[in-house]
C-alpha cells in the first residue's frame, strides 16, 4: 500500500538525511604559526560552507583561502565530509586537521576578482594578464561556467589549472584543449565532481574499460548513465555501478527488465542498500540469500520487499526487528502475533505494542515487558480490561519510575 511503501522510504532513506543535518564533525583550522580555530561543521556541508564560515570568524574574504587536508587542497564545490575522509583516512572520531593558507594578490588582481566574481562576463573586456590570471579566472567559474571562454588560450591547456576547474565544475572539461580531455587525472577529477563531464573526455578514455570502472568508482555509479552507448549494457560495468548507487537498480530494470532476473546485479545493489530489493524480481524477492543480506544492509527494512513466505517467516521478522524494532509495524500479521517476536520488539521499543496482535496486547508479560521499557503510556495501547488491572498495581513515583506491588 501507499502507506507501507512510504514508512519504508522513511526508514532507507530519511534516516541518512537525518544524519546529514542532525551530525556534526569538527574541523581544527590552523596556519604555520599554530591553531586557528575549531569549527563545528554539519555533515551536508561543502567546503565553500566552510570558507564562509571562516570568512566571519577570521575575517578572510573566501577567494583568499586557500585549505589543506594532508596534501591535498579541498575544492569550493566538495563535500566537506566526503573531502576529508578522502584526504585524511586515518581520522578519527570525525575530527580533522586542515592547513589555512591565506593567498595575497596585487590590488589590481584583487579589484579583478571583486568585479569578475558578480559579473563574470567583465573578464571578456580585461587585459590579457588578467585573463591569464588563474586566481581571476577561477573566481569568475565560481560565478558561471562559461566564463572560460574568455580566458587566454594559454590557460585552456594548462594541466594544473584544469585540475583545480573541473574540480571546481566539472562540465568545464569541454572547453579544455583535446590533451586535457585525454588525461586520466583531469577526466576522472570532472567526472568526480559531475559525472556528466565523461561524455566530454576523448573517446579513447570513453572506450577505456578500466578507465570507465574508475570513473563509475569516483562518481558514486552515475557515470553509467554517460558511458558510451555500446558499453552501457556492459555486465560488469552495471555491477560495478549499482554497488556504489543502489538507485541506478531503478532506472537500470525500466530499460532492462531482465536485469531484475540477474542475481549478481541484484545482490550489488542490496549490498550496497537493502531496499533495492524493491526493484528485484518475484523470485529473487523470494531467495533466502538475497533476502538475509538485504535484511541486513537496510537495518531489517527490506522485509516489505520480500515475498509472502518470507515476511512470514520467524526468522526473518526476527532478525528485522533485532536489527531495528519499529520494524515490527511493518511485519505480517503471522510474524505480529508471534510472542517472542513481539517480545523481541517491545523489551527494547515498548511502543511497538500497539503493533502487536489482539491476544499478544491481552498478554500480561508482554504487556509488562512494554510498560517497563516506555512507561506506563503503554499501556494505551493494551488491551482495555488488562490495562484497567494493571493501572490499579502500578504505583508512579515522583521521578515518573514505577514499582510493581506484587
Amino acid at each position: 500500500t501507499l502507506s507501507i511503501c512510504f514508512q519504508v522510504v522513511f526508514v532507507c532513506l530519511c534516516a541518512s538525511a537525518s544524519v546529514l543535518f542532525e551530525m556534526t564533525l569538527l574541523v581544527s583550522i590552523s596556519n604555520l604559526s599554530g591553531p586557528l580555530c575549531t569549527v563545528r561543521a554539519r555533515l551536508n556541508w561543502t567546503v565553500s560552507d566552510l570558507k564562509k564560515s571562516l570568512a566571519r570568524s577570521l575575517r578572510v574574504p573566501r577567494w583568499q583561502q586557500r585549505l589543506v587536508a594532508g596534501s591535498t587542497q579541498l575544492h569550493d564545490s566538495a563535500l566537506l565530509a566526503e573531502a576529508l575522509a578522502e584526504a585524511l583516512p586515518g581520522a578519527k572520531d570525525d575530527r580533522f586537521d586542515v592547513m589555512f593558507l591565506r593567498m595575497k594578490f596585487s590590488e589590481e588582481t584583487e579589484s579583478w576578482i571583486g568585479k569578475v566574481r558578480l559579473q563574470c562576463h567583465l573578464l571578456e573586456g580585461a587585459p590579457d594578464d588578467i585573463k591569464q590570471d588563474r586566481e581571476v579566472v577561477l573566481a569568475a567559474l565560481n560565478n558561471d561556467s562559461r566564463a572560460l571562454v574568455y580566458a587566454h588560450r594559454e590557460l585552456r591547456s594548462d594541466r594544473d589549472f584544469a585540475l583545480t576547474a573541473v574540480a571546481l565544475r566539472g562540465e568545464l572539461l569541454q572547453d579544455f584543449d583535446q590533451r586535457i580531455k585525454a588525461d586520466k587525472a583531469v577526466v576522472l577529477a570532472a567526472v568526480r565532481q559531475n559525472a556528466e563531464a565523461l561524455k566530454y573526455a576523448d573517446l579513447t578514455l570513453q572506450g577505456d574499460r578500466e578507465f570507465l570502472f574508475a570513473a563509475i568508482d569516483c562518481s558514486k555509479g552515475h557515470a553509467l548513465k554517460h558511458i558510451v552507448q555500446a558499453l552501457q549494457d556492459d555486465r560488469a560495468l552495471i555491477i560495478a555501478a549499482v554497488s556504489k548507487n543502489w538507485r541506478l537498480l531503478k532506472d537500470l530494470t525500466r530499460r532492462r527488465p531482465d536485469l531484475c532476473l540477474d542475481r549478481q546485479v541484484v545482490l550489488a545493489a542490496v549490498g550496497h542498500n537493502g531496499c533495492a530489493l524493491e526493484h528485484a524480481s518475484q523470485t529473487l524477492q523470494a531467495d533466502r540469500g538475497v533476502v538475509e543480506l538485504a535484511l541486513h544492509r537496510s537495518c531489517g527494512a527490506a522485509l516489505v520487499y520480500a515475498s509472502k513466505d518470507l515476511q512470514d517467516d520467524r526468522d526473518m521478522a526476527l532478525q528485522a526487528v533485532k536489527a531495528d524494532p519499529s520494524l515490527l509495524r511493518l511485519a505480517s500479521e503471522v510474524c505480529r502475533a508471534d510472542r517472542q517476536i513481539v517480545l523481541t520488539a517491545v523489551r527494547e521499543n515498548g511502543n511497538m505494542l500497539r503493533f502487536a496482535s489482539v491476544d499478544l496486547r491481552a498478554d500480561r508479560d508482554v504487556v509488562l515487558t512494554a510498560v517497563r521499557q516506555v512507561g506506563l503510556r503503554a499501556l494505551s495501547h493494551a488491551e482495555s480490561q488488562l490495562a484497567d488491572e494493571l493501572a490499579a498495581e502500578l504505583y508512579v513515583s515522583e521521578d515518573d519510575h514505577f514499582e510493581m506491588f506484587t
